[in-house]
């Protein structure tokens, strides 16, 4: 990237790379013990945030964190999540967030 500016000596900045983004493969959705679960592949040693919310018109910012999908086994790409609250029969939304 060149930057310029009137009055001011120009640079370019070093050479970087932008990742590509990395997508999760969500699978095994289930309701188990009367709780809510799934789980998903991804790169290995990711940290995670499950937000989850009853209003989807909220604002995702506004979303609470209920908890982080563990990577079982460790290294091995393959997370898993389970709400601990017991489902209930009103309609509750889950985001997962990365990092």
């Amino acid at each position: 990237i060149s930057f310029s500016s009137s009055g001011l000596t120009g640079t370019n900045s070093s050479s970087f790379n932008i990742p590509a983004p990395i997508n999760s493969i969500l699978g095994g959705a289930k309701v188990s013990g009367g709780k809510f679960g799934f789980n998903f592949t991804n790169a290995t040693g990711l940290n995670y945030s499950v937000l989850a919310t009853n209003n989807l018109l909220a604002p995702v910012a506004t979303w609470p964190v209920i908890g982080h999908p563990t990577e079982s086994p460790s290294g091995s790409g393959h997370y898993q999540f389970t709400d601990q609250t017991p489902a209930t029969n009103s309609d509750l939304f889950y985001y997962l967030r990365q990092p």
